[in-house]
């Protein structure tokens, strides 16, 4: 590939990093902010359908925010496909189709997080003492299907895609070898997460996702940074040709 073909690659690659940190920092904030409002680190279904209808605004941002983390992070995948060694094209086009599926069920079950689920919350506020205890059920029902969706399909998905986009790094000569080596453990930790869901611990779903999401965005960061410097790079060197 020539000079003139891999620059803007580089440059939308390293664009998108930033955006993604941008987008996983508003994300990771607004759901501190949901956590510690509602100390939501002990979570019961009760707790969670009184704290929707006094903080809905909230819960809304925190749900769109998460979308729109998820869907920088497809963008990410396709443009790294870009970037990477021709030899690795083949487990880059399976990231990305990895990372479109699990798109796909994490944007279904942040959907029905964002207005189901807050929607039985405000139903069973104001009608009490209508259909209480189905009004639970179908609510927690509605939850647990969009945490599966989330962290079992989703976050796996999400998981094996960066798995798969760190083994294009150790192919691809241009990608930075400490941010393949520091990369790959994101990955496994994400991946415990999905394990923790399964095993229905959630506070230790909350704390350590909310803990990796810190290093992935100093991670993608400083990937951004990385590929602006080599496309300068290759301005410079096209300029003394």
């Amino acid at each position: 590939m020539s000079q003139l073909a891999v620059r803007p690659a580089y440059k939308r690659f390293s664009f998108i990093c930033f955006v993604m940190a941008v987008a996983h920092v508003l994300a990771a904030s607004l759901c501190v902010i949901l956590v510690r409002e509602g100390n939501l680190l002990d979570v019961s279904p009760i707790k969670l359908l009184r704290f929707i209808p006094e903080h809905g605004l909230l819960w809304r941002l925190s749900c769109f925010s998460m979308m729109v983390a998820s869907l920088t992070f497809v963008t990410f995948v396709v443009a790294a496909r870009e970037v990477i060694d021709q030899k690795a094209a083949s487990l880059a086009t399976l990231a990305v189709v990895f990372v479109a599926i699990a798109a796909s069920n994490d944007l279904n079950g942040l959907c029905s997080m964002m207005v189901v689920f807050p929607d039985l919350a405000f139903e069973l506020k104001e009608n009490q003492s209508f259909l209480v205890h189905e009004t639970i059920q179908l609510s927690w029902a509605t939850m647990d299907q969009a945490l599966s969706q989330c962290l079992l399909i989703g976050n796996t998905l999400y998981s094996a895609a960066g798995m798969l986009v760190v083994g294009c790094a150790f192919l691809t000569p241009s990608f930075p070898r400490w941010l393949a080596w520091s990369g790959a453990p994101i990955w496994f930790v994400t991946l415990a997460v999905s394990v923790c869901s399964f095993l229905g611990m959630l506070q230790w779903v909350i704390m350590i996702t909310l803990a990796t999401v810190l290093v992935f965005v100093v991670w993608c960061t400083a990937l951004g940074i990385s590929y602006q410097r080599l496309a300068d790079r290759l301005v410079t060197l096209e300029t003394v040709c």
